[in-house]
């Protein structure tokens, strides 16, 4: 039987080994890099989500509303999400895309962020709605799943 401070210390390696050691492993979960040329098709209307709470790196998968995986969805990081919670017509030039990938079959996507604010867009063409979530990227915070659920357009 192991005493308590032993249980303690394999208690905080695991710990670390979670904090540090995962950001590390997880890669892009297959998310394949986009084309330069790729761009955001947009729908008839943009859904914007604003997460209140800060993530280590944003992963999960992308469905449609009937919980099925969507494949080849565009998923685009930009800076400046602030720049969305505006009124008034979008102003041009102030935002900056700093990548992009496709989700494969089974819609999945794990992007690794340095600490920051950012908007990831998931388009489709075809008629989808343009949905977009407003994250903010702080190493320390828990690995969070995001579940995005796209529309089509109406």
């Amino acid at each position: 039987m192991l005493g308590a401070a032993r249980q303690f210390q394999i208690a905080l390696l695991f710990l670390l080994l979670a904090v540090y050691a995962q950001p590390l492993l997880a890669g892009t979960g297959g998310c394949v890099t986009a084309s330069a040329d790729a761009v955001t098709f947009h729908g008839n209307e943009d859904i914007v989500i604003s997460i209140s709470h800060s993530m280590r790196s944003p992963k999960g998968i992308v469905k449609d509303v009937n919980g099925a995986p969507l494949s080849e969805i565009l998923i685009e990081v930009f800076d400046h999400p602030e720049v969305r919670l505006r009124e008034g017509p979008p102003v041009e030039g102030i935002q900056r895309r700093i990548s992009a990938c496709m989700t494969n079959r089974s819609g999945s996507f794990d992007l690794e962020l340095p600490n920051g604010d950012y908007e990831i867009r998931f388009s489709k063409s075809g008629g989808w709605q343009c949905t977009s979530m407003l994250i903010h990227v702080r190493r320390f915070s828990l690995r969070r799943r995001l579940d995005v659920v796209m529309r089509v357009a109406t």
